[in-house]
């Protein structure tokens, strides 16, 4: 009489093996041991090497744009369609007042200013350079720009009459609060324009570039020295923090549909500060290539002296009727279990350093000189993020299989026969 009790027995019996390749593969590891810790310690240390990395890179970068928009062009800018590619003093924004009001209620937008600005001689006395004249609303402008709390000496704008000065051009210009300077320049109509004011104060901002040669004044002064009327070369635009920038873009750009005029954002106004994150990028990605060719090299010869140093153990099993694709199935789990010890240590390093780190700050102190005309502020704090804890551990995972399948792919050309007779 035929039962089905023995179909059962013989599923039970053979998918116990299946459970108990963890556990083999596991204990396989710890037969060299100081190879299991060196290879697992070489992922560990990749994985610190580049979470940690990638941990500053988001931070600097954000704080680097955010800092530098907010003393140089904002986060995005409103313009006339040719103003940025050929900034010309006829090229302006129309009702830039009206436009101003309600651009300021749009989502995202935290801070909008209109401002006007033009290449002007500047004189004082007996000496004159060129420079940049930029007309602001005094109310307005603090809350898009920290300008106005760079000041070295006397303070911000208060009066139609009165300009702010970078302290290089004050320097090379021999003047100092309370003096006066000339501005010569085109109108719209090809004329001269021209007008005075008195120096109320001074300011450093770092940027060689803006310090030489920058000049603020009132807007409504200089749109009436220029003859603009309430015409202004563009709105400034600030939103959060970098990370929003493209959201700000697009709600603003929904609200000017229909309208001739383009929105500008950061990477567009500072392509030197764009290129320069890129190529930091670049750099990492670099780095973090070749720690993984190096890292996927050890794993291959952790694998290769495996799978020859085991070779009679694989003919036996082999003899016995197991399969090569199921000792290459364990070797698999081994490099997968050898994989998750490096990745916990790694994480956990990692954790423990951007944790501390983030907490205390690393002071940037002369980096700052050395920031190639970028302002970055005083301390940076890492922050750990989901592509920081995921990009590594998952590239180093699949490295790692990788590495481990191709020595195993010798046992499909492994007679039994043979690998018995194989000394030790």
């Amino acid at each position: 009489m035929v039962s089905d009790v023995p179909v059962k027995e013989n599923r039970v019996t053979l998918a116990r093996p299946r459970w108990l390749f963890a556990v083999i593969a596991w204990r396989n590891l710890w037969r060299n041991p100081r190879r299991t810790w060196l290879t697992a310690g070489s992922i560990a240390f990749a994985i610190v090497l580049l979470a940690s990395a990638m941990s500053f890179q988001g931070p600097v970068y954000g704080e680097m744009i955010d800092v530098t928009a907010r003393v140089a062009y904002g986060h995005a800018q409103v313009q006339h369609p040719n103003y940025h590619d050929d900034p010309r003093i006829r090229f302006t924004v129309k009702n830039a007042s009206k436009l101003t009001g309600r651009l300021s209620g749009l989502p995202n937008v935290v801070g909008v200013a209109p401002f006007v600005q033009t290449f002007a001689l500047i004189a004082a006395e007996q000496r004159s350079f060129g420079g940049v004249v930029v007309g602001v609303d005094p109310t307005l402008q603090p809350n898009i720009s920290d300008l106005p709390s760079m000041v070295v000496e006397g303070r911000f704008l208060s009066e139609l009459d009165e300009a702010y000065i970078g302290s290089v051009l004050a320097r090379n210009l021999s003047v100092r609060v309370g003096d006066e300077i000339a501005v010569l320049g085109s109108s719209t109509n090809g004329g001269v324009a021209a007008m005075s004011a008195k120096v109320s104060g001074i300011f450093r901002t770092g940027i060689q570039e803006i310090d030489r040669t920058r000049v603020a004044v009132s807007l409504s002064a200089l749109q009436d020295a220029f003859e603009l009327g309430d015409e202004a070369h563009g709105i400034t635009l600030i939103t959060t923090s970098a990370d929003s920038v493209d959201d700000m873009v697009a709600s603003v750009s929904g609200a000017l549909e229909g309208k001739d005029l383009r929105v500008v954002p950061w990477y567009e106004l500072l392509p030197e500060l764009y290129q320069a994150i890129y190529l930091d990028r670049a750099g990492l990605w670099f780095v973090f290539w070749t720690l993984l060719v190096i890292v996927g090299f050890s794993i291959v010869n952790t694998f290769i002296m495996t799978v020859f140093e085991r070779t009679r153990e694989f003919g036996m099993l082999m003899s016995i009727g197991m399969r090569p694709a199921s000792i290459m199935w364990m070797l698999q789990i081994e490099a997968l279990s050898m994989w998750a010890l490096g990745a916990v240590f790694g994480l956990a390093i990692s954790f423990i350093l951007v944790l501390i780190l983030g907490q205390v700050g690393i002071p940037m102190g002369e980096w700052e000189e050395r920031a190639g005309g970028f302002l970055l502020p005083e301390a940076l704090y890492p922050a750990l993020t989901l592509r920081s804890v995921s990009v590594a551990p998952l590239a180093l995972g699949a490295a790692t299989l990788f590495a481990a399948l191709v020595p195993s792919l010798r046992l499909f050309k492994t007679r039994p026969v043979d690998a018995l007779r194989q000394d030790e």
